[in-house]
Formats: C-alpha cells, structure tokens, sequence
C-alpha cells in the first residue's frame, strides 16, 4: 500500500459517499445531506454552503484514508 493508493481510494470512496447521499436526499429517500451540514457550519448562504460543504467533505475523506493508510502502515 501506497500514500497514493491510500488517496485515490479516499477519493474514490468520498465520491461514491457523496454522490449516494446526494441522490437520496434529491430522491426524498432522506432529509439528511451531511456535505451541506458541513457547509452551513461555515456561511449561512445555501448556496455556498452547498460547494463549501463538498470540499470539506472530500478534505475529511482525505484525511480518514490518511489515517487508515498511518495505521496500516504501523502495523
């Protein structure tokens, strides 16, 4: 396993989260969408809240896949 591998897959997998909960919440299958939770913690503008949210979702998968990749690698 490498750094970049560690990354590619948070990012992969960031995606693939981001995506189905977008979808679920567009599809009034849920009234949770945890990136524009994220991106009302930052401006009260939905709409910047919304693009705020991404980003800071996908720097949070980042970091979860760079933790996983830390405990792998201690192991």
């Amino acid at each position: 396993m490498t750094i970049w591998g560690a990354l590619a897959g948070g990012f992969v997998g960031t995606l693939v989260l981001t995506t189905v909960m977008r979808a679920a919440s567009e599809l009034r299958l849920t009234r949770m969408d945890i990136p524009f939770l994220l991106g009302t913690a930052l401006t009260p503008d939905r709409k910047r809240a919304k693009a705020l949210g991404y980003l800071a979702h996908f720097g949070f998968g980042f970091l979860f896949a760079l933790g996983y990749f830390a405990i792998f690698w201690a192991i």
